[in-house]
């Protein structure tokens, strides 16, 4: 097929990452809270996160500075490890964030 270069400033940008940067620029910006206590998971989802345009709650790894946080600030989705530090697991963490708000949650675990 043929292909089309968007220059922005002196470098090419492909369409497709052109069109992600407009549409990242039309929309709000979404908030993710990530409640995860295996650091390095922590910052791969942190890293990946913030390229692709979102902004980041934590990252917590316990249920109490998980629910401060939710309750400080605007969060419109929860990544949530199931097995976090602390005398919360991530499935009574859960139920308590979604009893003062719903947010869609997605769920974590490194165990099969």
């Amino acid at each position: 097929g043929t292909r089309f270069p968007v220059i922005f400033g002196d470098r090419p940008f492909g369409l497709q990452n052109a069109l992600r940067f407009s549409l990242r620029r039309m929309m709000p910006v979404l908030n993710v809270l990530i409640v995860e206590d295996d650091p390095m998971f922590s910052l791969v989802l942190t890293t990946l996160l913030r390229k692709d345009g979102y902004r980041v709650v934590g990252p917590v790894d316990n249920g109490s500075e998980a629910l401060s946080l939710f309750s400080t600030n605007s969060v419109d989705l929860i990544l949530m490890d199931v097995n976090i530090r602390g005398s919360l697991d991530g499935i009574e963490t859960a139920s308590r964030l979604l009893a003062q708000r719903a947010v869609p949650l997605i769920y974590l675990t490194g165990q099969t």
